[in-house]
């Protein structure tokens, strides 16, 4: 998904997040919308911690498609973004690896040391719930350069960090 896919909202805050960006966009002032994806980071590491205890599971089913973005890459994008003469009305603010949710329970389980987690018989949620890969191409066309490019950098650092 980028920039022009078309927008199905049919939860209550996604609703709302859509009314509101449709306000800022009809204001008296030139508006850029950032379409922010799963924040991590400092103090927001929850991802590691159900991993490092064994809380966390694996589910079968089709893929569960995680879009990611470090805290200090929320930032950065927004200075940067703000710092451009004529930036473009949207932008999804995801890093470059948008990446099954299984995929990344295992990595963070190899790198942390830890058991793999557990496969549930459970099949993933239904619909369309994780199957968007965003892509934060047109980001990147404006120069932004990431700080942590894809999950493995900023998970990376935060256990180096000793979260």
């Amino acid at each position: 998904m980028d920039e022009t896919s078309s927008t199905e909202p049919t939860h209550f805050s996604g609703l709302r997040l859509l009314e509101a960006e449709n306000l800022v966009s009809k204001g008296p002032y030139p508006a850029t919308v950032v379409r922010l994806a799963g924040i991590y980071g400092p103090g927001r590491a929850q991802t590691i911690a159900s991993v490092r205890s064994g809380h966390a599971r694996l589910t079968g089913g089709p893929p569960v498609y995680m879009n990611h973005i470090h805290r200090d890459d929320c930032a950065g994008a927004l200075c940067h973004l703000m710092s451009l003469n004529h930036p473009e009305s949207l932008y999804l603010g995801v890093d470059s690896a948008p990446a099954d949710r299984r995929e990344i329970l295992a990595w963070l389980a190899e790198r942390l040391g830890v058991s793999q987690p557990r496969l549930e018989d459970a099949p993933s949620p239904g619909g369309r719930r994780g199957a968007k890969r965003c892509s934060n191409a047109r980001l990147v066309a404006s120069g932004y350069q990431f700080n942590y490019p894809t999950y493995r950098e900023g998970y990376g650092a935060l256990i180096e960090a000793g979260y």
